[in-house]
């Protein structure tokens, strides 16, 4: 779900379809706003979200902005939302990229629209609806020649498939992705894949391979400087530890994702964090830094708009508490999921949440 986004890709082309656009516009703006935009870049790959924002709001600031530059920057607003979970950042300049976009018949730009109009189902746990937008991503980007947004959606095909229960699916998009991104040499890329499908042969019990695909991505992420990739690799080897029962190593993997997150304020990696480190202490039966650690959990979640996390995490606390005896407790935590169960389109969680109501009926 990450997205980077090389600079200049497929805007040369762009320029030239709508000549003069550049012509008789403010030299200065033109040269400050692709400066801000390369700075941008820079500080979005090295995962340092306030240089990234405040070179947005510097390029936000200038006067006569081309159409081609504006695109630009409303790409990197939308992109720098989807990583740090800036919802509110997101809004604005997605409506106008689709606006801008659509007016133009700007392909590229639609591609991009359908993208992050994706992401947002996403979050709202909609796994189906956001396949069919990733679909008409995927085509979008490949008409326009945009092969880095195209790997970049066979990834997220790959996590909705994924999350709805197909592997084999989701296996067969991550490597479609990894392709891609192996022939245009997108380090970055190649390392969220082969986390991805590791993550998937874990799940299949292969772990050996499975440790390998992580030991790979954490090698790249850690060459290039990707602090994101990075925390998300740590926690996958955190959860291949756990699945070896070495939950003393799985914690440090945790632990030091956890630190990498609240460095660059990664709200949706820390829940996760906060998660699986819930678990382990589950593991040890220490039920008040269980019971701290899930809610910590679920209100980073819910600052990130992550259904699908918040399910998790309120499954996982009501469960506890009912093992505890707490059936009241239990029932108030599995009544704030109950909208977010009916709007979400996993199985897996409606038939959790099916269960868990039948326990808590049958406690009393």
């Amino acid at each position: 779900m990450r997205t980077d986004y090389p600079l200049g890709s497929g805007l040369s082309g762009f320029i030239r379809a709508k000549a003069g656009w550049l012509s008789g516009r403010n030299d200065s703006s033109l040269v400050r706003g692709w400066l801000h935009h390369c700075r941008f870049q820079s500080h979005f790959s090295l995962s340092c979200q306030a240089g990234a924002r405040e070179e947005l709001d510097k390029m936000s600031s200038l006067p006569g902005l081309p159409p081609a530059l504006e695109l630009e920057h409303l790409f990197d607003a939308c992109s720098l939302a989807n990583q740090f979970s800036l919802w509110d950042l997101m809004a604005p300049a997605l409506e106008r990229l689709a606006r801008i976009s659509n007016d133009l018949g700007y392909t590229r730009g639609l591609a991009q629209t359908d993208y992050f109009r994706a992401v947002l189902l996403i979050n709202e746990g909609q796994y189906r609806q956001a396949i069919d937008r990733y679909q008409s991503a995927a085509g979008h980007a490949r008409s326009a020649g945009d092969r880095h947004l195209e790997a970049e959606t066979f990834n997220d095909l790959g996590f909705c498939h994924g999350r709805l229960g197909d592997s084999g699916t989701a296996m067969g998009y991550y490597r479609r992705s990894m392709a891609i991104r192996e022939q245009d040499g997108d380090l970055a890329g190649q390392a969220e894949s082969l986390s991805n499908i590791g993550l998937v042969l874990c799940r299949a019990k292969d772990h050996q391979q499975a440790g390998d695909f992580f030991n790979r991505a954490l090698e790249l992420q850690s060459r290039i400087g990707d602090k994101i990739g990075t925390g998300y690799t740590l926690v996958n080897l955190g959860f291949l530890a756990e699945e070896f029962k070495d939950f003393g190593q799985g914690e440090k993997f945790y632990l030091r994702a956890l630190e990498i997150r609240q460095e660059i304020g990664d709200v949706l990696g820390l829940a996760l964090c906060y998660l699986r480190l819930g678990h382990l202490s589950h593991r040890r039966r220490d039920r008040d830094r269980t019971l701290g650690l899930l809610d910590q959990s679920i209100a980073s979640f819910r600052q990130a708009e992550d259904a699908f996390g918040q399910i998790e995490a309120g499954l996982f606390k009501a469960q506890y508490l009912l093992d505890y005896g707490d059936r009241a407790g239990a029932g108030q935590a599995a009544e704030l999921l109950s909208r977010m169960i009916d709007e979400s389109s996993s199985e897996a969680h409606h038939k959790r949440y099916r269960q868990l109501l039948d326990r808590i009926k049958n406690s009393g």
